[in-house]
This record gives C-alpha cells, sequence and structure tokens, in this order.
C-alpha cells in the first residue's frame, strides 16, 4: 500500500525505488504528493527527516502462448557515480588512471580519467552506499629514492551528501574541494574558515573587518533552511552567492 518514507542518512531517490520495487525513481518524484520536495531537493541529495511519499506499484499482464521462449525488456534509466580529480589549483587531472570498486563487483574496474578529470561508473545496485577509488597520480618533483607515482585512496559515501542548502552539506563540498571544513557541524570556525578560503579563490577578495562571516550555522550548532531576509543583508559577500558558487563547483 502507498506510504510516506522518512528519510535517514544515505537515503537517495534512486535507492529508495530499487528498494520499493521501482525501476525509475522519477515513479515516485514525480509524484503530485512530492512535489514540494522535488522543488526543495535534488533527489541523488535528499536530508534526514524529508517525507517522500511511495506510491504503490502497479503489475502488468502479458498473454503469451506456452511452450515458447518469449523476450521481454523493460527500459531502466542507468545510474552512474562520476569521481572527478581536481589539483590544488582546481585543475582537472587528466589522464589519471582510476580504480573504482563499487559493491557488488569485488574487484575494481581501472580507467583513466578524461579531459576534465572525470571517471565514472555504473552503479548495479542502488542501495550499496560503500565504495572505493584508487588514484595513480604522478609525483610531480619526486625526491632522491622516492617513487615517480604513487596511489591515493578516496572512501566513497553514495548517497551521503546533503544538499548544498544544508551547512553539512556545504561543509562536505568544502571537504570535498579540499578546503578542510572540520568533522561536524559543530565544527564552526574550521567551516567558516574553509568557505572564506575558497571565496577568496572564487571572488579573489576577502573578508574586510567588521563584514560577516560567509555562513553561518544555526543556533546550538543545528542545521536549518537559509533565510531569504538574511541573505539580502549587506554583509560584503553574500550566502545565497556562496551557495551557488560551491554547488557549481562541486557538481552538485
Amino acid at each position: 500500500m502507498p506510504k510516506f518514507h522518512v528519510v535517514t542518512q544515505g537515503d537517495h531517490l534512486s535507492a529508495l525505488a530499487e528498494a520499493n520495487g521501482f525501476a525509475d525513481f522519477h515513479r515516485i518524484l514525480d509524484r503530485p504528493e512530492n512535489a514540494a520536495l522535488k522543488a526543495l531537493r535534488d533527489p541523488h541529495t535528499l536530508f534526514p527527516g524529508d517525507r517522500v511519499f511511495i506510491p504503490d506499484g502497479t503489475q502488468r499482464t502479458e498473454r503469451r502462448a506456452t511452450n515458447a521462449l518469449h523476450t521481454f525488456e523493460a527500459d531502466v534509466p542507468t545510474l552512474l557515480l562520476r569521481v572527478k580529480l581536481l589539483d590544488l589549483d582546481g585543475r582537472p587531472l587528466r589522464g589519471v588512471p582510476v580504480a573504482l570498486t563499487l559493491p557488488p563487483a569485488p574487484d575494481p574496474s581501472a580507467e583513466a580519467t578524461d579531459g576534465a578529470g572525470v571517471v565514472e561508473k555504473q552503479i548495479q545496485r542502488s542501495r550499496d552506499q560503500r565504495g572505493r577509488a584508487v588514484a595513480t597520480a604522478k609525483v610531480a618533483k619526486p625526491a632522491p629514492g622516492e617513487a615517480p607515482e604513487r596511489d591515493i585512496t578516496y572512501d566513497l559515501v553514495i548517497g551521503g551528501l546533503n544538499p548544498h542548502l544544508k551547512f553539512s552539506g556545504q561543509q562536505a563540498r568544502l571537504s570535498n574541494l579540499g578546503y578542510f571544513a572540520g568533522y561536524t557541524v559543530r565544527d564552526v570556525d574550521a567551516i567558516l574558515w574553509a568557505a572564506e578560503e575558497f571565496l577568496c579563490d572564487e571572488t579573489k577578495q576577502r573578508l574586510q573587518p567588521g563584514q560577516r562571516p560567509p555562513i553561518k550555522p544555526a543556533p546550538g550548532g543545528g542545521e536549518q533552511e537559509p533565510d531569504p531576509e538574511r541573505a539580502r543583508e549587506p554583509t560584503g559577500i553574500d550566502d545565497a552567492a556562496l551557495r551557488d558558487r560551491l554547488r557549481k563547483a562541486h557538481g552538485v
């Protein structure tokens, strides 16, 4: 029977669709009961506490002759994981071999990043949340006796990215882009420092004395949706501008 699902950390629409027997997450997302959620969220970055309406599945009956072989085809959308590698200056790392390991396949498949520094792999089971990427990067100036290449390992949490409108989502994107932003949403100083450094690199300007920090958490370190009135305050750097730049630079 139809139901409302309360999102927990790691849920995303493709995983919820698979768990409820749908091959295409749009069968859930496009329901009128989910219109408000659709307007607010990217389907792959839900937030704990969001409510998703799950409709009943439908059955289709086909009549065919017995004692014969029949072929049925289903149009199942492809779900891809894309990993983009950048150097410390934000330039794409091209032609870097990357071994991607995603469940249920136990063995990694290695491919080189393209001209944009991207390597991708199809996700076979949407509900799997853990993966690993091992990039073999060249050492620019190896020291005597140092290997000319080294492996860099990235642990991947598929579906674990929070929305860019959330404080934790901004923190994760900053960290993914190479700006250390602390370990939890209570590491306010680290997040604000990372946000300022990111904006400095993006806009080539620094906050002046007396200007408000570029992002601000909810009282007590919790999370909330952005306040439109706060975004219009004369801060020198706009909160909305930070969120938009961060989402564009990160890619989601």
